[in-house]
């Protein structure tokens, strides 16, 4: 067992945490963009034309 390969795994270990961390933020990035794109249909299918019914009466 050498520090050598000690350091290799480590630094295996921590590319791999970081890679899983991007893919994470990734994912929330891609997330938060379809949820506000989703929002944004539901305002524009469902809100506005309740609103414009309410305010036409």
């Amino acid at each position: 067992y050498s520090p050598q390969c000690h350091k290799l795994i480590t630094s295996q270990l921590v590319g791999t945490e970081i890679r899983l961390l991007h893919e994470y933020v990734l994912y929330l990035i891609i997330r938060m963009t379809f949820g506000f794109v989703h929002l944004h249909i539901f305002v524009v299918d469902y809100a506005l034309p309740f609103l414009i019914s309410i305010y036409t009466q």
